[in-house]
This record gives C-alpha cells, structure tokens and sequence, in this order.
C-alpha cells in the first residue's frame, strides 16, 4: 500500500472503531438526544442540578454543539457501527491559539451505557483533537461521584488537574467537581496512537 492509499484509509476510518461511529448530526436524532437530556439519571451526570428543560431549547443546545461551523469546536452523534443507532453525542468545544486547549463532552443514553460505546467514541474523538485539529491538551470535568467516568478517563491517560470542593449539590450532599486533563504528549505515549 503506498503512502496516498494508507492516507486515504486513514482518513476513511477517522471516525469510525469496531462499536461507534462518530457522525454528522440529523434533524431525527435531536428528539432522542434531547429525551436523554432530560432523563434525571442521565442529567444527574451531567448538569449540575436536574431539571428539566424545553424540547426545544435542548434541542437547539445540542444543534449548537453540532454545527461544525468553528475550527476550534466539533460534535457529532455516537452511533453504534453495526446499525448506526443513535448512542449519544460528543464535543469538543474552545480550541483556540494560542493555547490549543480542548474541552471535552460527551453523554451516552442509558441503553448505550456500560458497553464500552463511551471508552470508543472518547478515543476517536482524542484522535480528532490531536492529529487533525491540532489540540495541545485536552480537558474536562466531571463530577467526583461519576467513578465509572473518572476511570475511564484514567485509563485514557488524564490526569486530575484540580478541584472545585464540595461544588455540585445532588442527594442532599455536596460533591467535588474534577478538572481533568489529556496532553498531546501523553497522547502520543498510547500504545495504539
């Protein structure tokens, strides 16, 4: 295979893993996303208080993040490979010189859950950032009670960067809110990049 053709292929599959799909954005899976968006177990990851917002306003939240009309941001719906079912949505959002720093989100719908779905459509979107966006560092937060999050995230490399103490109310009891971090340098020290 010569050099264009391994290009090609590797373009061709920058989206793609063995379980997800990272894809563009469609009118027909805002309703699903936005549903998932208001689920008390999916928002009790998420924000930090649960509540329920309007359809719509969800739904032009998530539109926002899918534009794809910046350099420095990008979102996309997770499907699954095999039948291209919608899983969840992924972002990434602030990049900008001279800093190069990413923001990360992602949330996955409680049938997706637990499938290692999440673990793929994190790692294919670190390889967005680095060798296509030319991210410096990756970050984001999440609440210290989402152990199942924090050792992903762990396992992928990010390192806790900070806290903010006792800043997210659920279940009547405070939680911390971790700041976590990826560098394009730990990045290049994975096995499979």
């Amino acid at each position: 295979m010569g050099e264009f053709d391994e290009l090609r292929s590797w373009a061709a599959n920058l989206l793609t893993g063995d379980k997800v799909a990272l894809r563009a954005t469609t009118e027909d899976d805002l309703p699903v996303l936005a549903e998932w968006w208001n689920e008390p177990d999916v928002a009790l990851f998420q924000q930090t208080r649960i509540v329920q917002q309007p359809q719509a306003q969800v739904r032009e939240l998530i539109s926002a993040w899918a534009r794809n009309d910046s350099p420095g941001a990008v979102g996309y719906t997770v499907a699954r490979a095999d039948d291209g079912e919608v899983a969840g949505h992924i972002s990434l959002h602030g990049l900008s010189v001279p800093a190069r720093i990413a923001t990360l989100g992602v949330v996955l719908g409680p049938p997706a859950q637990g499938q290692g779905l999440g673990e793929e459509a994190v790692r294919l979107m670190l390889r967005l950032a680095f060798d296509e966006m030319g991210a410096r560092k990756v970050e984001l937060t999440v609440f210290s009670f989402n152990a199942r999050a924090m050792s992903l995230y762990e396992r992928l490399g990010f390192g806790v960067e900070g806290r903010r103490r006792e800043s997210v109310l659920h279940r009547g009891r405070f939680h911390d809110e971790v700041s976590m971090g990826l560098l394009e340098s730990e990045y290049r020290a994975w096995p499979s990049s």
